[in-house]
């Protein structure tokens, strides 16, 4: 299978012709030049424009690419066997023993290490009695790329540029219950309770002065208390909130897949909302008089020339806030491990993080659902046997960072 011969990221004669009597049809679609595996899978990752998305999708293209590159094969020429092999490889420690001793290329075998080396669990700071379940790493990364790398192929395949998806089914472990895949992936992007009074404590230590801080302030407490996703809350303005005939007050607005949402604002929004605007000068009424000028939730601050640019921030900015935040409270940790997790967290981490406390507290699985903007329950109800330790208490840290000052 392997030689002295392997180069990465080169494909053999033969691929390249298989390659190039695909061309025409990717070309014919797309109107952008593929001349090889390469740059057929970059139109791919073209597609995807959030950053967690595409760094997870290129991590598995490399890992595609190597293997292929490995095989001396293009995509189109890999078969079940040849990604049979490369299921084994990422489930069994002792099957890439195996592969990488017989790969004799040294630079060969450390791409294939890169890619395919076993991954190190996290470290559970959790008592022995309070300790959850253990994941099995393996078959689990090795799920996620199998359904990865199919979404590619089919793509491809849409193009002709390849002509089937012969993959194998995921890992028999893995295979048994979806639903414990997509539990342990949300549990891996939650803060333990150390981890999220480190998030507490740095709330705290900001100040509504600074608009900077303000902002950040701003868009950690309505990700928290909403759930909402980075991009509903930058494209949120003034104009989206109504009443109710009891007087309540709720944030209306279509997310994802043009859902119609209603989020009540709760006591941290709305307080967090006022110190902002007092924050940027701006007037503090909710829902907006009718004839007043339509404004962005989120404002954009001034770039390095003093200039501000108008309209909504853009999702990646939400990002942006979320990420410094986190290298700012990262520091408050002791353990790397802990200072690492705290920087991975993303927007949506919190969104997981209200999601599962919802369900912790007993609310209906229907009506969380409809909260977070779920089209199925089934996928709301991912979150129910999360273990608590993975969830922190989230609104009460929050709220008590945020309104240990007077109410304005």
């Amino acid at each position: 299978m392997f030689s002295d011969n392997s180069t990465l990221p080169a494909i053999t004669a033969q691929a390249e012709l298989a390659v190039a009597s695909r061309q025409e049809s990717i070309n014919t679609h797309l109107g952008v030049a593929a001349t090889d595996d390469r740059a057929a899978t970059d139109l791919w990752l073209a597609e995807h424009s959030n950053p967690q998305t595409l760094r997870n999708y290129r991590r598995e293209v490399d890992r595609a690419l190597i293997w292929a590159s490995l095989l001396g094969k293009s995509l189109a020429q890999i078969t079940l066997v040849d990604w049979t092999t490369f299921r084994d490889a990422l489930t069994s420690r002792a099957k890439y023993d195996s592969l990488a001793t017989a790969i004799t290329n040294a630079d060969a075998r450390a791409e294939f290490a890169r890619v395919f080396a076993p991954p190190v669990p996290p470290k559970s700071k959790a008592k022995d009695s309070e300790a959850p379940a253990q994941v099995n790493y393996f078959p689990l990364r090795a799920a996620r790329s199998l359904l990865i790398i199919g979404t590619l192929l089919t793509w491809l395949r849409n193009y002709n540029y390849v002509q089937a998806v012969p993959l194998p089914p995921p890992p028999r472990s893995v295979k048994k219950s979806r639903d414990e895949v997509m539990r342990a992936s949300v549990a891996a992007r939650m803060l333990t309770p150390d981890q999220f009074e480190c998030v507490r404590r740095t709330l705290q230590d900001m100040t509504w002065a600074d608009q900077h801080d303000a902002r950040t302030l701003f868009v950690l407490t309505w990700l928290v208390a909403s759930g909402a996703r980075r991009q509903e809350l930058a494209d949120a303005d003034t104009m989206q909130f109504l009443r109710s005939a009891d007087g309540g007050l709720f944030w209306s607005f279509y997310g994802k897949g043009g859902a119609g949402r209603e989020v009540p604002v709760t006591e941290e929004m709305r307080v967090a909302w006022i110190r902002y605007r007092l924050a940027i000068n701006r007037s503090t009424e909710l829902p907006v008089p009718a004839g007043h000028v339509v404004e962005p939730l989120v404002q954009p601050l001034p770039n390095a020339y003093g200039v501000i640019h108008g309209g909504n921030v853009t999702g990646a900015t939400i990002w942006r806030i979320v990420k410094a935040f986190g290298e700012r409270a990262s520091l408050l940790a002791n353990e790397a491990t802990d200072q690492e997790r705290i920087k991975a967290a993303s927007p949506h981490w919190y969104r997981h993080m209200l999601a599962s406390k919802m369900l912790e507290m007993g609310i209906d699985v229907s009506k969380a659902a409809k909260q977070l903007g779920h089209a199925s329950i089934t996928t709301t109800s991912i979150y129910q046997h999360i273990r608590s330790e993975h969830m922190a208490d989230v609104m009460g840290p929050v709220s008590k960072a945020l309104l240990e000052t007077p109410t304005p």
